[in-house]
């Protein structure tokens, strides 16, 4: 576990998402790798972390300031690090999540839920993770994959929201107008990534396939090594007759998985740090184009230890499958 090296911007995003997401400081050195002081130092300083002489403690906020960031919460849907941008208030994001934790009427919930999971889903689950629960560097040689939209305006929402309990809870529902979107297809291993595929339109088994062959075949190798096993979910285009004589006639090895299973696929974790990085500081775009830059720019920078990690994760993804007798885990 490393000490006293500075963490990476990357690191500091994986941190403040986990931390965000209400992880405890523990789980957060267990997935980062870095040890407790470290981390702890990183989420107690905030934006003041790195800054060698950052003037002592942050200035103690007065009545009116908090009273400004319950109001801020309040209204509208927004992290502590907006908060502290939007107010203009040169504390770090630990003390404004202190001030809402200490409201009475300021909770902290999920807004996006996981797919629901019925007996028989998790049933597959519980099968599948019990068959791979002896793996550990086979896990090397596994291509993970997955499609992504990224909208103009920002993301689809937020993994959880500040919520005043006096008030009826959002309703967060799909765009009706407004902002254009992409959506891409890309994939990673424990030895590098692919090219960013940017898909137009409603894609079919053809369509899929005529990208695999241009971005999965070049880089499965670079990803997973010599004898590379390619993960896809059970998408009907993934699945069906056409794509799996695809598979059989370029000799693609294909890794079994069960439905609804997002929480097992590591690059929903690499999404998360793209996302935080793509959208940094409520960041909207006028185009696609600059969209298509922001997202191909931050695919690449992050760092290839990281990529290990995330697949170093799928042993205790597993261990929590079986631990939940198929259910959900916490990824």
């Amino acid at each position: 576990m490393e000490k006293n090296k500075r963490l990476s911007p990357f690191e500091q995003g994986e941190i403040s998402a986990l931390n965000q997401s209400g992880c405890k400081i523990s789980e957060i050195v267990r997935q980062i790798g870095r040890d407790y002081g470290t981390v702890k130092n990183y989420i107690d300083l905030g934006e003041n972390y790195g800054k060698k002489n950052p003037g002592g403690r942050p200035p103690k906020l007065t009545p009116r300031d908090k009273r400004r960031i319950l109001n801020e919460a309040s209204n509208q849907i927004v992290s502590c690090a907006q908060i502290a941008s939007r107010l203009q208030l040169p504390v770090s994001r630990s003390t404004i999540g202190r001030v809402l934790n200490n409201s009475p009427h300021i909770e902290y919930e999920k807004m996006k839920g996981k797919p629901p999971l019925t007996s028989t889903h998790k049933a597959n689950r519980l099968e599948w993770a019990r068959k791979h629960m002896t793996w550990s560097k086979e896990w090397d040689s596994i291509v993970f994959s997955d499609e992504k939209k990224w909208n103009l305006d920002g993301p689809d929402g937020f993994h959880s929201y500040w919520h005043d309990i006096r008030k009826e809870k959002i309703v967060f529902s799909k765009r009706q107008s407004g902002g254009g979107s992409v959506m891409i297809w890309a994939a990673f291993g424990s030895k590098g990534r692919s090219n960013v595929a940017f898909i137009k339109g409603t894609m079919d088994s053809t369509g899929y396939t005529k990208m695999l062959q241009e971005h999965l075949l070049k880089f499965g190798a670079k990803m997973g090594g010599r004898k590379w096993i390619f993960q896809q979910d059970n998408a009907s285009i993934h699945s069906s007759r056409f794509t799996k004589d695809y598979f059989l006639q370029k000799k693609i090895r294909v890794l079994d998985w069960p439905s609804k299973s997002p929480d097992l696929n590591p690059i929903e974790n690499f999404w998360g740090i793209l996302v935080r990085e793509v959208y940094k500081n409520g960041k909207q775009y006028d185009n696609v184009n600059q969209l298509k830059t922001a997202i191909s720019t931050a695919w690449v920078k992050v760092e290839k230890a990281t990529l290990q990690k995330l697949v170093d994760s799928m042993p205790n993804r597993i261990f929590q499958v079986i631990s939940e007798a198929g259910g959900s885990t916490k990824y």
